[in-house]
């Protein structure tokens, strides 16, 4: 993996000197963009190649991917899947306040990263949090057994139990653990949809808090590049699509 700065001009447009081009090998050719502000993508790549050709810098060759993160956000993306097996740096899980293993994503997540997460969540208490994760925060614990390196354990609201204030605490779990992940320098994150489970939440009106939350923290992302939103099934990713403040 490479990343190089961006010159002056870039596709016909000034950008600043600060915004970053990262180049990664894939199976097959594409161009991938975090947010969809060039026009005439088409002829301003062409010239590009020819620009860098000459000022001898990486060009996209064939088999390789590039994404640009011109307009400092990130690429967000949905899938149906595990989130206990995507390969990011941190998954996000939908944690009780006890820290403890349970039902869901939660169960999911402890199940698979193995004992020592419980041991860690454990360490969590004892240390910083002795009367439980508050509704709206967000912990970091190391990932165990799995694929990612970190679990980020976010408290949901209970639906109709915060005198109104479930939006507000359901905002704050996406962005504290967007934080986080910003303070450890992370590139990518994963998400499940928090309190939609036995927390009640209705998944039309958790997709736009969610959406909003994270549309809200882009222009502020500085390491974290891509921003998973992982679901149980093809209607609950449906369900957020169609809800979503987010171009996905």
């Amino acid at each position: 993996m490479m990343l190089s700065r961006v010159q002056t001009q870039w596709f016909g447009q000034t950008i600043p000197q600060n915004r970053l081009v990262k180049y990664s090998r894939e199976s097959n050719s594409r161009l991938s963009i975090g947010i969809h502000c060039l026009p005439d993508l088409k002829s301003s790549f062409a010239h590009h190649k020819e620009e860098k050709r000459r000022t001898r810098e990486p060009v996209l060759e064939s088999g390789k991917s590039l994404f640009i993160n011109l307009c400092m956000a990130a690429k967000v993306s949905v899938l149906v899947g595990d989130i206990s097996k995507q390969k990011v740096d941190a998954v996000v899980n939908a944690a009780n306040q006890e820290l403890t293993g349970g039902s869901g994503v939660n169960g999911a997540i402890h199940k698979a990263g193995g004992p020592e997460i419980y041991r860690f969540c454990e360490d969590l208490r004892a240390t910083k949090y002795p009367d439980g994760l508050p509704a709206g925060q967000s912990a970091i614990t190391p990932g165990g057994k799995l694929v990612a390196k970190w679990i980020i354990h976010t408290v949901g609201p209970m639906y109709g139990q915060h005198d109104g204030k479930e939006a507000e605490l359901l905002a704050s779990c996406y962005q504290t653990a967007l934080k986080l992940a910003e303070s450890h320098n992370l590139e990518s994150i994963a998400f499940p949809a928090i309190s939609t489970g036995v927390y009640g939440y209705p998944p039309e009106e958790a997709a736009k808090v969610a959406s909003q939350a994270v549309q809200s923290s882009l222009k502020g992302l500085k390491s974290i590049q891509e921003i998973r939103f992982v679901f149980f099934s093809e209607r609950e990713m449906n369900i957020f699509k169609e809800n979503s403040v987010l171009e996905v």
